[in-house]
């Protein structure tokens, strides 16, 4: 647990700089990008302190999971700080390992859920974790594009970026590349994150889908706007 928050802190604490730097340097993508960093890190522990859920034992599952959030943010912020386009290869490992947190995530959820779930039992635990990472990862490039043609329209600065003609095929390669290795490695870090609340899982899938199809639909209805308003 210490070693674990110790990390947490260090992790936080350059993600603060990059933040910092962002405004210094009067960049708004990396402005953003690294408040929304701070802010994800930040979730898993504020429901572990906020929500009464009783883990039996102390767990650091929470703490862990922020941590790898925040590696992975880390890593999205070293990239916007030009990394991306100095280190050809930074754009796969950050995609990689996005989709290594998702997927982990991912399979804890979906093993706990299948014990008392019968219709989750009936597919295999691993084919539905890479297929929901892949779904994931196929909804945000959707999300990316609206948002690159949304800036554009409004000529201001874009909060995500394009690297080159393949950047979206690759980014999916590297997701799949990301939650296979999850489930190749049978990675259940997060386990003892669901199993104290199987009753949330339904609930969980729930918000997720309906997540991912808002995520379509307001993405699909940007795209159809701006290329209407360009004929």
């Amino acid at each position: 647990m210490t070693t674990v928050l110790i990390g947490l802190i260090a992790v936080m604490a350059a993600l603060g700089w990059t933040l910092l730097l962002g405004v210094h340097q009067r960049d708004v993508a990396v402005v953003v990008n690294g408040a929304s960093s701070l802010v994800a890190v930040a979730v898993p522990i504020a429901v572990d302190l906020f929500v009464p859920i009783d883990h039996g034992t102390s767990s650091a599952a929470p703490l862990q999971l922020s941590l790898l959030i925040g590696i992975a943010g880390l890593l999205h912020m070293l990239g916007m700080l030009d990394w991306y386009d100095r280190v050809w290869w930074w754009d796969h490992v950050t995609h990689t390992v996005s989709a290594a947190l998702i997927a982990a995530v991912v399979y804890a959820w979906v093993l706990v859920g299948s014990v008392d779930t019968p219709a989750a039992a009936a597919v295999d635990p691993k084919l539905l974790t890479v297929g929901f990472t892949m779904l994931a990862g196929i909804v945000w490039e959707l999300v990316e594009w609206a948002l690159r043609l949304l800036s554009d329209r409004l000529d201001i600065e874009g909060v995500v970026k394009r690297y080159g003609r393949l950047d979206t095929p690759l980014d999916i390669l590297f997701d799949l590349v990301g939650a296979v290795l999850v489930v190749v490695i049978d990675l259940r870090v997060f386990v003892p994150i669901f199993a104290p609340i199987p009753e949330y899982v339904d609930l969980l899938a729930s918000g997720l889908l309906a997540g991912l199809v808002l995520a379509v639909v307001g993405s699909t209805a940007v795209i159809a706007s701006v290329y209407a308003a360009q004929r």
